[in-house]
């Protein structure tokens, strides 16, 4: 019997600003950015269905601390959440709410406390999907404000630990 298995895609399409003025009117148009254009790829391995989950959670931190500790109180999960030690095969995270400051963020980053590295900055309606192989300790986030009941800002997470 094969394993179950995960795909993970993602693409992109640079664009550039093509618009001209003539004779005092303006005319919006864009283009392929003929240096970077257009890709898409994927990745596909199989993933420990006894550990993936989706949570929903106000996250309260705004010091980079790692996954668990980040989330307020009285947060949701479906399936079973990864410990600490676990290596996660598959990271999504998408900012679904933002209460109070609309310039609310999210910052997602990877490594231990003393030294990780930034990989996003998430707005409302904006998320991540990434390939891992990493400790479950070892993605962290943090919110950019924080203020309870008046500056929160919700994610969504799924994460899927490897075979």
């Amino acid at each position: 019997m094969a394993g179950n298995s995960l795909t993970i895609s993602g693409s992109f399409n640079a664009t550039v600003d093509t618009t001209n003025t003539v004779a005092g009117q303006t005319y919006a148009g864009s283009a392929s950015d003929q240096v970077v254009g257009s890709a898409s790829g994927s990745i596909s391995d199989d993933y420990n269905e006894s550990v993936t989950c989706t949570i929903d959670a106000v996250i309260e931190s705004t010091t980079n601390v790692r996954l668990p500790d980040s989330y307020k109180a009285g947060y949701t999960t479906i399936g079973t959440e990864p410990v600490a030690a676990d290596l996660m095969r598959l990271f999504y995270i998408k900012v679904s709410d933002v209460l109070g400051n609309s310039a609310n963020t999210v910052i997602v980053s990877l490594g231990g406390p003393a030294s990780y590295t930034g990989l996003a900055e998430l707005s409302k309606g904006e998320g991540i999907c990434l390939p891992l192989s990493c400790k479950y300790e070892h993605i962290r986030i943090e919110a950019k404000y924080h203020t309870v009941d008046t500056d929160e800002i919700t994610v969504t997470i799924s994460l899927a630990k490897e075979v």
